[in-house]
């Protein structure tokens, strides 16, 4: 974990710097996103606190399904907590110990490491399903629409479902499937069996493959369920999604419907671009695809706000739960 935090702390001086280039580049267009942000209604801002905060509603609702069945089944409000949790490490290192922070988490909750990590991979995987079914969706309807503009990105749309179906058909088949889990473990035990240096490596590879086949077959034998958990995913990304429609509410009477069919095919497209918890190219085609029909320092101001409220307040709620889990460790190691 201190690794990934360090890391974190190296990627996100690289944001930084690059953030304070876009401003110098487009300071004229940033200076009045910044003037609308301040100005923003309060009310504008609980709406959005409390729409961020009901994505992480479907966070825990999901976790909660996912061990519904077995014996070590968690309560809804630890699920809630777990994905506060991890949203807290998924800022701190940029996404990359959001994953392990779920595993402890769970595990302190008595889910064992290997139903956990099982766990953590197959959301990862009905994550990206939904992002998928949603952004391809949403696409097609705003074809048949009209929508200004959006036609220019028919070849992002067609590479970012590229993307996500061979990312998907991968983790599908490998979750399904003992004879590709058995395949993929054997080829890493060719390639890695030389030297004592990829042992740890190869410990992780069978530990995350078996995990997660056993998950996923345990989860695709119950058909309703895996409905469920895909329906569930969709909700949660609808929370983030409509929170522009709330921003831009004072000055903008858009149709929330098509704030959220944007905001799906925006987020299929940055998939696509690959930077750390997708920092900066979503913000770009953000601004490039709301620009089409609202003014540019809106659009702006609603991409802050956005991220602000998907990564930073979930970051700040996530370390009050993360003090809380170690107080509580804490009081349990004394006795």
């Amino acid at each position: 974990m201190k690794k990934e935090i360090r890391n974190g702390i190296i990627k996100w001086a690289i944001i930084f710097a690059l953030v304070y280039l876009a401003y110098i580049w487009q300071k004229e267009t940033f200076d009045k996103a910044a003037d609308i942000i301040i100005n923003l209604p309060v009310w504008v801002n609980v709406l959005v606190a409390v729409s961020s905060l009901c994505y992480f509603f479907f966070e825990g609702a999901i976790i909660y399904r996912m061990t519904y069945f077995d014996k070590e089944r968690i309560s809804l409000w630890d699920g809630i907590k777990c994905g506060l949790y991890c949203a807290f490490y998924k800022a701190a290192t940029l996404g990359s110990a959001s994953g392990f922070a779920e595993i402890y988490y769970l595990n302190s909750c008595g889910v064992p490491v290997s139903k956990g990590t099982g766990m953590t991979l197959t959301q990862y995987t009905f994550q990206k399903i939904a992002i998928g079914i949603m952004g391809t969706a949403s696409f097609i309807v705003l074809l048949f629409t009209k929508e200004k503009g959006i036609a220019n990105y028919e070849g992002y749309v067609a590479l970012g479902v590229l993307v996500i179906a061979v990312i998907v058909a991968f983790l599908m088949f490998l979750a399904a499937s003992k004879w590709l889990a058995d395949l993929i473990l054997k080829i890493a035990r060719k390639v890695l069996k030389e030297g004592r240096r990829f042992h740890d490596k190869l410990e992780l590879i069978e530990t995350n493959v078996t995990a997660f086949n056993k998950e996923g077959r345990n989860i695709l034998s119950r058909k309703k369920e895996a409905l469920l958990l895909l329906g569930l995913n969709m909700l949660k990304l609808c929370c983030w999604y409509i929170m522009p429609w709330i921003v831009l509410l004072p000055h903008y009477k858009l149709n929330p419907v098509r704030v959220l069919l944007l905001l799906a095919v925006v987020n299929m497209i940055s998939c696509v671009m690959v930077s750390p918890a997708g920092l900066g190219t979503f913000e770009f085609v953000f601004i490039t695809v709301f620009s089409l029909i609202i003014a540019k320092e809106s659009a702006a101001a609603a991409a802050i706000l956005y991220r602000f409220y998907s990564l930073i307040f979930p970051f700040i709620v996530g370390a009050f739960f993360v003090a809380l889990h170690k107080r509580k460790k804490k009081l349990t190691e004394e006795g």
